[in-house]
């Protein structure tokens, strides 16, 4: 959550974001095959070796995504501004993983522990993150940007309608739902959009509601949890 809020922070936006995470997985496969692989157990280090591959592995989308915006805002093609960032940032992410990885294989093959804990889950664990994801980051980043990129041109389209576009929807809504019964409290009068039938009871509900709302809020900031709230 904090990687995904800090990006949104960074990028101005909260569709780009879920780029960056969704290279997060692609480690997981690599960690999952490298310890199979190697016979290694899941211990507490090569958790501590997932959570160190979180912050590492989102890097090579960062550089990726932060090439693209750059060269969009350049009044490139999406397309080409993919192609162009993929072979100007090949260079850069290959070399930063390798020299990782190499700096983690003494630790990944050594034999080193501290409180009878061994360290080599550790690197292995960030090895092999480290490995499927800078392969599979400069082939799935750009498929996802593309992907939820269109998603956010149509969101920005829908939101900015011109207003002659939503009354034809509105008209065209009401000319399907016609003869839809429809629950207490609504009604259609004539072809005409929807009409709530506002009653005391039901601001009563709605403000009760919003109360409840407001101190599950407030106690999930206190007891720093959305569990204990409950």
């Amino acid at each position: 959550i904090f990687v995904f809020l800090l990006m949104g922070i960074l990028f101005e936006s909260f569709i780009l974001p879920f780029v960056i995470i969704l290279s997060i997985p692609f480690a997981f496969l690599g960690v999952y095959w490298i310890l199979f692989l190697t016979g290694t157990p899941f211990d507490v280090m090569a958790g501590v070796g997932l959570i160190i591959l979180v912050g590492i592995v989102v890097n090579n989308a960062i550089v990726l995504v932060d090439r693209v915006n750059v060269l969009i805002r350049q009044a490139h093609d999406r397309e080409k501004a993919l192609i162009e960032a993929g072979m100007v940032r090949l260079r850069p992410i290959v070399m930063t993983a390798l020299t990782t990885i190499g700096g983690l294989i003494p630790m990944a093959i050594g034999a080193s522990q501290i409180v009878g804990v061994p360290y080599a889950p550790l690197g292995r664990t960030v090895i092999g993150g480290l490995i499927s994801s800078t392969l599979l980051t400069l082939f799935v980043v750009p498929i996802f940007y593309t992907l939820l990129d269109d998603l956010r041109q149509f969101v920005r389209r829908l939101l900015t309608s011109s207003r002659e576009d939503l009354v034809q929807l509105g008209a065209e809504i009401d000319a399907v739902l016609a003869g839809v019964e429809l629950p207490r409290g609504y009604n259609v009068g004539k072809g005409q959009r929807f009409k709530k039938l506002a009653t005391d009871e039901e601001d009563q509900q709605f403000a009760l509601l919003m109360a409840i709302i407001f101190v599950f809020l407030l106690m999930g900031i206190l007891f720093e949890s959305f569990i204990l709230p409950f």
